[in-house]
């Protein structure tokens, strides 16, 4: 994957597969199950990079695509990274000028 001259990149395709099994795991635990137009519109990232990311963990166990709810193995994942620093990575760097904005008010 090659980097974007942008400063606002978009994240990989990895990043997002850990934002999305944390984000189905909180809500799976509240009894809710989200869809892939809502789990794209939580994380801020485009319904393809969903569907490409839950097919891939489809394919390796951890998720039930069809379902869209993590597997127990899935589940075994999402706990094992609960004090992990790998998963406090925002999905997006913040906008400079957006920084300059915050620091004027």
């Amino acid at each position: 994957m090659t980097k974007s001259t942008s400063t606002n990149q978009a994240p990989s395709l990895n990043l997002v597969a850990l934002h999305a099994m944390r984000a189905m795991a909180r809500a799976q635990a509240a009894g809710r199950c989200l869809n892939a137009m809502d789990l794209a519109a939580e994380l801020g990232v485009r319904r393809s990079d969903i569907r490409t990311v839950v097919g891939e963990l489809d394919r390796q166990g951890l998720v039930d695509a069809l379902r869209m709810k993590l597997t127990l193995v899935g589940f075994g994942y999402v706990a094992g990274m609960a004090n992990s620093k790998f998963g406090d990575q925002p999905l997006r760097k913040p906008r400079r000028e957006g920084l300059a904005l915050l620091r004027a008010a």
